[in-house]
């Protein structure tokens, strides 16, 4: 199990907003720059925020997850969240048509 969360947030106010609301966790946290900050870690444990579906990187950042992932869980746990990552973009762009 990794000691850091990473957060993968639509910009890094909302990672410091998040960061700021767990301060009296024991976590440590790293903002989701880009799919780089993701190498070299395998079983990523962490978070999606506020308009992380929005960030034109999302899917090389989701790719870059998938490919850390190595137990059944983590894939399972890719999974949903590329699953949500969908539904949301559906979903606005549902809204942007009304």
């Amino acid at each position: 199990m990794n000691n850091i969360t990473f957060v993968i947030a639509g910009n890094f106010r909302e990672y410091v907003e998040y960061k700021t609301k767990k301060a009296w966790s024991n976590m440590s946290f790293r903002f989701v720059t880009n799919k780089d900050s993701l190498r070299g870690q395998q079983n990523l444990d962490g978070v999606a925020i506020g308009t992380w579906y929005k960030r034109h990187d999302i899917k090389d950042i989701l790719f870059a997850i998938f490919l850390q992932a190595t137990s059944v869980e983590k894939v399972k746990a890719y999974k949903e969240l590329e699953q949500q990552y969908y539904n949301l973009l559906y979903k606005n762009e549902n809204l942007s048509e009304v």
